[in-house]
């Protein structure tokens, strides 16, 4: 079965037509304050060894890009990356949660997941200098990550 839309309507899709064998996501879970109850809900519509795969925002990448100004503005009296607003241009932004590595690992273990994929994939250096000029192009933007269901 394929679904996408938000994690209580794929609960219903999941209990009318059976669960999943895999969900996937791309920068989604990043522009949700509690993701740990969006997993939860992805966990009941899973099938026992169940796949998520997901892409969020590479911690290194966005200290680079807040460093630089670039796509990422600092709410007044905040530090650190966990809670920043995403500037889409043209007046368009966006409350984003950045979580770590340990962070994700910590939640999906604790719910009977197993880490499987931890990727980095870097862009073409043409494509970082026309788009972010000075974000270093060793720095990958996206953390791809993916676990499975015991």
């Amino acid at each position: 079965h394929l679904h996408c839309g938000y994690s209580k309507k794929a609960i219903e899709v999941a209990e009318d037509n059976g669960k999943f064998d895999a969900r996937t996501s791309i920068l989604v879970f990043p522009f949700i304050k509690d993701v740990e109850e969006t997993f939860r809900d992805l966990n009941k519509c899973l099938n026992k060894n169940g796949y998520i795969c997901f892409a969020v925002f590479n911690e290194q990448w966005v200290h680079e890009a807040l460093k630089r100004n670039i796509d990422y503005v600092q709410p007044k009296n905040t530090s650190g990356i966990k809670r920043l607003v995403f500037d889409f241009g043209e007046g368009r932004k966006a409350d984003v949660f950045h979580r770590s590595l340990s962070e994700y690992d910590e939640m999906l273990t604790g719910m009977g997941f197993k880490r499987l994929l931890e990727e980095y994939p870097v862009f073409p250096e043409k494509f970082i200098t026309k788009i972010y000029p000075g974000i270093p192009k060793e720095v990958s933007e996206y953390m791809i990550l993916g676990y499975q269901k015991n």
